[in-house]
């Protein structure tokens, strides 16, 4: 009986043994069922946040009153609120989708106009420059280029119109160091449509628009005597024109006090 217990004991003590120096099980951790699926996380725009505020703020206002028809207005409220903050950001998503893709068209369209324009080909470079204008109403450079091809074409008014618009959405444009020739395919091309231009500007002397035109040709090309000149040609003839006013003020800035200088010339 002694022997008997003894044994019992002695398995008893090495079970306990062996027991301790067992690794810990794996931690069991929960995973979500295929019922429900974990979801992705989402882009949340500040309106929807603040639906979604608004929406627990009704819902814990009416929570545990006791009142059936309460507590079901503010489920109802939570409700209304979270779907229009989900239909809002996914209306916003859909812009910022709409938004790349009028950015990438842009993009492509400037650096096919830029390619075109260099070759010469002044009439698919102007569709080019016109599409990018197109698309981003407010972009000013776009609208530069597409003068660059309208003059090229000898379409000057146009050409006018498109420097303006592009001086209007940016009017600090007067003032940067820009130099316009390092677009043409070569300094001599650029060389022979201001000669066309300046030609056409004499013989439509009192046309303001030509004038200023040749001006800004001239401004952006570090011509600035020259620029100054027929810009004050233009306010002579179009004394409220803006555009005019501003590109005057630069080309005056631009040489001595006396009107005269030596301008840098590169052909």
């Amino acid at each position: 009986m002694n022997r008997r217990y003894a044994t019992l004991t002695l398995i008893a003590a090495l079970a306990t043994i062996v027991l301790a120096q067992a690794p810990p099980p794996p931690a069991v951790t929960e995973q979500p069922s295929s019922a429900e699926p974990a979801l992705r996380p989402i882009d949340e725009s500040r309106h929807y946040r603040n639906q979604r505020e608004r929406s627990l703020s009704r819902r814990e206002r009416f929570e545990n009153t006791g009142d059936l028809r309460r507590e079901r207005a503010a489920d109802e409220a939570y409700d209304r609120g979270y779907e229009d903050g989900f239909e809002e950001g996914f209306r916003a998503a859909q812009r910022n989708a709409a938004q790349a893709r009028t950015e990438s068209l842009y993009d492509a369209a400037v650096a096919q106009g830029m390619e075109r324009f260099k070759s010469r080909n002044y009439g698919a470079a102007l569709r080019n420059f016109m599409l990018a204008a197109r698309s981003d109403q407010g972009d000013p450079a776009s609208r530069m280029h597409a003068a660059h091809a309208m003059s090229a074409l000898r379409h000057y008014e146009d050409a006018y119109l498109l420097a303006r618009r592009a001086f209007q959405l940016q009017p600090q444009l007067v003032f940067v160091p820009l130099d316009i020739r390092r677009y043409y395919a070569n300094r001599t091309e650029f060389d022979t449509q201001i000669s066309h231009l300046r030609a056409d500007a004499m013989a439509a002397d009192t046309n303001p628009k030509l004038w200023a035109l040749l001006g800004y040709f001239e401004f952006f090309s570090e011509r600035h005597t020259d620029a100054h000149r027929s810009i004050k040609r233009a306010a002579e003839l179009a004394p409220a024109d803006r555009f005019v006013a501003a590109l005057l003020d630069a080309a005056r800035l631009s040489v001595p006090a006396n009107g005269t200088g030596p301008d840098r010339k590169s052909h």
